[in-house]
């Protein structure tokens, strides 16, 4: 069994757990708020300028020119998917760039992506990469399986249809692919990766667990009061402590799927 094979056995319940979600369950059946949507689309596109520059230092640091390349590579199709995002859908439902850039990042997508990046900027380049795996990987498999269980007249069946890119597939497979290579060549795994946790929200329940239902970003963080722009420079708070390679990934599969859970949620007060 490969690294990332042992890896997504060992949070395969989490993931099924996630596949239920209310937010995953609403898109696929087509009940999803017009509010919710938008809620989602502001923080994705936050959330994929982050990722594409945890990528763009992971590629800086590759130990390779062919993964240079990938990273790049991926890198760009994050930041491009967020001018997308403001030139297709965002502009289809009523979202304006003013909405946009007034809205921050919620507590829960800024900690993911201040960890995507003090880790990819901190952390040994292996576990930058270990890092990096769960999202492409997580929000590849969700959104195959809201795909195939979309509902006929479907109203976000365009976005949906996004989910069974092929090319996206593809870029998953790749990023495995390295991180195997990786970690069949790293060892220890995880040298030196054990520091400080970060701060976790109230009832915080591990890494690969979820907040209770009780806990609602933006009902004590006053984190509507800030700013989007610069939202990821000087904020990082450190990384997780981990073990190993596996434990590393299991940490961040519960970060991702905090993302897919809170991401939807317009959190009115």
């Amino acid at each position: 069994m490969t690294f990332t094979q042992e890896a997504w056995a060992r949070n395969s319940a989490l993931f099924q757990a996630t596949l239920e979600m209310p937010f995953n369950r609403e898109l696929a059946d087509g009940t999803l708020s017009i509010e919710r949507f938008r809620h989602y689309m502001i923080q994705d596109a936050h959330y994929l300028v982050g990722f594409g520059r945890a990528l763009a230092v992971a590629a800086a640091r590759a130990d390779d020119s062919d993964t240079v390349v990938q990273l790049a590579a991926a890198a760009q199709e994050a930041v491009e998917g967020e001018r997308e995002l403001h030139n297709g859908f965002m502009k289809q439902h009523g979202v304006t760039p003013e909405q946009f850039a007034a809205t921050p990042l919620s507590p829960t997508a800024e900690h993911y992506t201040s960890y995507l990046l003090a880790t990819a900027w901190g952390e040994p380049w292996p576990v930058a990469m270990a890092a990096l795996l769960p999202c492409f990987w997580i929000y590849a498999e969700v959104g195959h399986d809201i795909h195939a269980r979309s509902k006929p007249g479907n109203p976000w069946q365009a976005w949906v249809d996004t989910y069974a890119a092929e090319e996206f597939h593809e870029a998953v497979a790749r990023m495995r692919d390295t991180l195997d290579r990786i970690a069949a060549a790293t060892t220890p795994p995880c040298a030196n990766a054990c520091t400080p946790p970060t701060p976790r929200p109230p009832g915080w329940n591990g890494c690969s667990g979820t907040p209770p239902t009780g806990w609602r970003p933006g009902r004590s963080e006053g984190w509507r009061h800030g700013k989007a722009a610069g939202g990821f420079a000087g904020r990082c708070q450190g990384s997780l402590p981990c073990q190993s390679f596996l434990e590393l990934v299991e940490k961040l599969v519960g970060y991702v799927c905090l993302i897919l859970l809170r991401g939807g949620s317009p959190d009115h007060e």
